[in-house]
Formats: structure tokens, sequence, C-alpha cells
């Protein structure tokens, strides 16, 4: 009877995510995720058949992410809101930004 998974695929992209707001792109690898997770790399290979896969889902999360914190207007005027909340997040999540 082969184990049971050590992880599920939202928590690796949970932690990937994670990784990607941190510390950026550039430091999403499967040994530094591991490293985060606190496991090999097997497990997150297990679910993700490569890591351009697994960059690809976080991408997708970081996207909406910066949707929600885009429309997260509290001006008056919505486009002046996004418009500032665009800025803000650049200044604030500067690494989701580049990505």
């Amino acid at each position: 009877m082969p184990p049971k998974p050590l992880f599920k695929g939202a928590e690796i992209t949970e932690a990937a995510f994670r990784i990607l707001q941190n510390e950026g792109l550039e430091s999403l690898t499967a040994r530094r995720l591991a490293a985060e997770l606190n496991c090999t790399v097997r497990p997150i290979y297990h679910i993700f058949e490569n890591m351009d896969n697994l960059r690809s889902e976080v991408l997708k999360l970081a996207g909406l992410y910066s949707v929600n914190f885009l429309l997260d207007v509290k001006e008056k005027s919505p486009f002046v809101g996004m418009g500032i909340n665009y800025i803000r997040f650049a200044h604030q999540e500067p690494h989701l930004f580049r990505a």
C-alpha cells in the first residue's frame, strides 16, 4: 500500500505563494519550497509534474490577490481609487508586482 501524500496541492501552492510574496519569483525553486514545507522535493513533484505547472498555479493566485487588492477602493471615485491602489500595491507587494 503506497504512503499517503504529506501535502495537498493547495498547501503547496500557498507555501509557494508565500515564497513569491516574500522573496520573488526567482526564489521559487523546488528545494526552497521543500525547505518551506520542511520536506523533500518528492511530495512537490508527486502533485505537480514540474515547476512550470506549479509556477503557473502560483501566478494565478497572485493575479487573484492583485485584483482583489486593486478593487478594494475606499475613495469616492472608483478610477482614482484603483489608481491609488495600483501604486499602493507596487509599494506594499514589490515581489508580486514584479511577477
